[in-house]
C-alpha cells in the first residue's frame, strides 16, 4: 500500500510537473509567437506608414497640378476678358444713328460733325501712335547719322553725341516696338 500511495503521490508530482512543464512551454510558445506578431505589426506598420506617405505626396502633387491649372486657366480667362473688352473699346462709337435721330434737327449736324471727329480721333489713335513712332525711329537714324558726321561741334565731343543719341534711340525703340506689338498683338486672329 505504501507503493501505491508513493505511487499516487509520485504520479501525482510528476503529472504537475510536466503540467507546469507544459504551462512553461505554452507561455514560452506564446511568448515567443506574440514577439514575431509584433514585429510582423511593425514592418506592417512601416509599410502602411510608407504607403501613407506615398499617398499623401501623390496627393500633394495632384493639388499642386489642380492649381496649377487652375491658375492657367484663370489667366487665360482673364486675357480673354481683356482682349475682349479691348476689340470692343475698338468698335465702340459715340456716333450713333438714334442719337442723331433723337436729337433736334439744328443739332443733328453739329451732333455728326463732333462726335464723327470723336470717333476718328480715338479710332486713329493707335495706329497712329504706332506709324508716328516708326517715322520717328526713321528720323532719328538719319539724325544721328548727322550728328556724328558733325563732330567739330564743340557743344560736345562725337563720343557724348553718341551717348546722348544711344540714349534717346534706346527710348524711341522702346517704345516703338511697345506701340507696334501692341497694335498688332492685340488684333484677333483670322479665323480661315
Amino acid at each position: 500500500m505504501l507503493t501505491s500511495i508513493m505511487s499516487f503521490f509520485g504520479s501525482a508530482a510528476f503529472g504537475g510537473i510536466t503540467g507546469l512543464f507544459g504551462v512553461i512551454a505554452g507561455k514560452v510558445g506564446d511568448y515567443f509567437t506574440l514577439k514575431q506578431k509584433n514585429a510582423f505589426d511593425l514592418a506592417m506598420r512601416d509599410k502602411d506608414m510608407a504607403i501613407a506617405q506615398i499617398e499623401a505626396t501623390k496627393e500633394v502633387t495632384i493639388a499642386q497640378d489642380t492649381n496649377n491649372a487652375n491658375r492657367e486657366i484663370a489667366e487665360s480667362a482673364m486675357i480673354a476678358q481683356t482682349q475682349s473688352a479691348s476689340y470692343e473699346a475698338d468698335r465702340a462709337e459715340y456716333l450713333t444713328h438714334d442719337l442723331i435721330e433723337h436729337a433736334p434737327t439744328w443739332a443733328s449736324g453739329i451732333i455728326s460733325v463732333g462726335l464723327g471727329i470723336v470717333d476718328f480721333v480715338r479710332g486713329m489713335t493707335r495706329p497712329g501712335i504706332t506709324l508716328y513712332l516708326c517715322v520717328l525711329t526713321t528720323m532719328m537714324y538719319y539724325q544721328m547719322e548727322k550728328i556724328v558726321a558733325m563732330s567739330s561741334t564743340p557743344a560736345f565731343t562725337p563720343a557724348d553725341a553718341v551717348k546722348i543719341i544711344i540714349l534717346i534711340v534706346d527710348a524711341v525703340i522702346y517704345l516703338t516696338t511697345v506701340c507696334v506689338t501692341w497694335w498688332f498683338g492685340s488684333r484677333p486672329k483670322s479665323k480661315k
